[in-house]
């Protein structure tokens, strides 16, 4: 199983998420009328959004943490992510956005930012604390 999430953690640092993620990058569900296609690209748009605002603020906030240590690194980056992130996946429940196909990609995207950070590769433990 660890070898599994490895792996996907490492695939995620080849476009689990990008400024311009659409409905099929982030796997919401399709639209069925006039109403869900105006929710659905609302969601898509606070889903980049918080993303971007996650990835400011954590750089923000490990800057201030010279080493790395998940034990440290990891309370931090999942605070953030419950407080930027999480609310996004709640509002936009109604088209797919608190599945979990969409959280995997968000967190998988969180846990690689903090990696990159850190210029760390491989596997990590930082998805005991975030998502």
């Amino acid at each position: 199983m660890r070898e599994l999430i490895e792996r996907r953690i490492e695939e995620s640092s080849k476009g689990a998420w990008n400024p311009k993620m659409g409905i099929d990058g982030w796997k919401l569900y399709t639209p069925e009328s006039k109403s869900d296609i105006s929710k659905t690209d609302k969601a898509v748009d606070s889903l980049n959004s918080a993303m971007g605002k996650y990835k400011k603020a954590l750089r923000k906030d490990l800057a201030k943490i010279a080493e790395y240590d998940t034990k440290v690194v990891g309370p931090v980056a999942g605070a953030l992510y419950d407080s930027i992130i999480d609310p996004v996946h709640s509002k936009y429940r109604s088209v797919g956005a608190d599945d979990t196909p969409v959280r995997e990609i968000s967190v998988i995207a969180a846990i690689q930012m903090i990696k990159d950070v850190y210029g760390k590769t491989g596997w990590t433990k930082l998805g005991d604390y975030i998502g």
